[in-house]
């Protein structure tokens, strides 16, 4: 929501009474013989321009302290979850969503799995039960942020019911499939994820000695092997479009 500062609506105030006292300074020589009423039109001027200016800011806050007339028209949030492989890229669509969606002024929150599990006394390892866990403490946090905004959930989230959990609890669910193959997912680790897990190293990795169970009726599938990302993002904002998410 865009709200109006007190600044700006004295700016406002001032520019349109100093246009109005022009137009009266103008209106005045008009109808008179232009030495004679000079000094009468330079006088309404000024006088028009300060008491006018004055009323006008009073008229304009009372009425913007007056709730008469106004409609109570909040718009809901949603909630935006991408699942997918470690690495297929659900954080980078979700950060160019963002922008994309903060560009048309909507209020964004944004949730991120890596970020998350550095937060202090959180708490949470690897396992299956740590991973059901997690996403459900997500569920509460988002079920809180999608009643206003549109809020953006980024994690692995690799079991069905787990995800049925957060849809569950969460203010306008929207499930994104980040579709990606796992050699794909493995070529593009940065942190060298996917080489600890085939080494052993890390044990229950997700795409390769855990499974993934990918969603069977996902809102919106994206294919990041062979779709770019502002081909992804595009996926998604036409399906706001349609669902009317721009319109309100």
């Amino acid at each position: 929501m865009i709200t109006q500062t007190k600044k700006r609506s004295a700016a406002k105030t001032l520019s349109w009474r100093l246009t109005a006292a022009i137009i009266t300074f103008i209106a005045v020589l008009s109808f008179s013989n232009f030495f004679s009423a000079f000094s009468l039109a330079a006088c309404m001027f000024g006088f028009d321009l300060a008491i006018k200016t004055v009323l006008f800011y009073a008229h304009e806050d009372l009425w913007s302290k007056s709730k008469w007339g106004l409609s109570l028209d909040v718009r809901e949030g949603c909630c935006i979850f991408l699942t997918g492989l470690p690495c297929s890229g659900k954080t980078t669509i979700a950060l160019e969503l963002k922008k994309q969606l903060e560009k048309r002024l909507h209020r964004v929150e944004y949730l991120d799995g890596d970020v998350m599990r550095k937060l202090p006394n959180w708490g949470i390892g690897f396992s299956k039960e740590d991973r059901d866990t997690n996403i459900k403490r997500i569920a509460r946090i988002s079920s809180y942020l999608s009643l206003r905004a549109i809020t953006l959930c980024s994690f692995v989230s690799p079991y069905r019911k787990t995800r049925k959990f957060v849809k569950d609890c969460t203010n306008n669910f929207i499930e994104v499939h980040v579709s990606c193959p796992a050699d794909v997912c493995a070529e593009r680790d940065v942190k060298g994820m996917w080489a600890k897990a085939k080494s052993g190293e890390i044990k229950g990795f997700t795409g390769y000695d855990d499974p993934y169970e990918e969603p069977d009726d996902a809102d919106i599938t994206v294919y990041t092997h062979k779709e770019t990302v502002d081909e992804s993002v595009k996926k998604i904002l036409e399906h706001l479009e349609k669902q009317d998410w721009f319109n309100s």
